[in-house]
């Protein structure tokens, strides 16, 4: 609710860069379970503490959403 305030009500913030991946949802969840155990988008983990598994979602999801940003600036949508 707090975000349908600030981006839709008062206009304050333009979703970005949740607007990216949202243009091309389907995409990048297919992508993602196809390239799931590939690096660089994952790796098995070499610590047992949480720090390591929050980098690599981290850099996952920067990776996607990069490539989200890059299909949009191309005019690049998937959809059904």
């Amino acid at each position: 609710s707090t975000m349908y305030i600030l981006i839709d009500v008062a206009e304050v913030w333009s979703g970005s860069p949740f607007f990216y991946p949202g243009m091309n949802s389907l995409l990048l969840y297919l992508g993602h379970e196809i390239c799931s155990d590939f690096f660089p988008i994952s790796w098995k983990p070499y610590t047992k503490g949480h720090a390591e598994l929050l980098f690599m979602n981290l850099w996952g999801t920067a990776i996607w959403v990069t490539v989200s940003y890059v299909m949009y600036r191309k005019k690049i949508f998937f959809a059904l």
